[in-house]
């Protein structure tokens, strides 16, 4: 992948090389690098975009069926309650 590649890749998924960088757990300079083709962009971050692109392409295709984002978890306020509680020690709630 050439930077220019790179630096489109980025435009066309809404990413900035920053946001890049702390996804992929880097430092901005290092995908800065990349994009001014100072180092070859590895393997493993041309991966990453291409299953972003991946990703992007079923959400315009669910999206486009009538399909909306998928509606949050509901946590079990029952569950959340039934912890057991700890106490320290010489506590008098005992």
């Amino acid at each position: 992948m050439t930077s220019d590649e790179f630096r489109a890749e980025l435009r066309e998924l809404g990413l900035s090389q920053r946001a890049l960088a702390l996804r992929l757990g880097l430092a901005v300079t290092t995908v800065n690098r990349w994009a001014l083709e100072l180092a070859p962009v590895p393997q493993y971050a041309v991966a990453y975009l291409e299953l972003r692109r991946e990703l992007a392409e079923i959400s315009r295709r669910l999206s486009d069926a009538g399909h909306g984002a998928p509606a949050p978890r509901r946590v079990n306020s029952t569950r959340r309650h039934s912890r057991a509680r700890v106490f320290a020690v010489g506590d008098d709630r005992l």
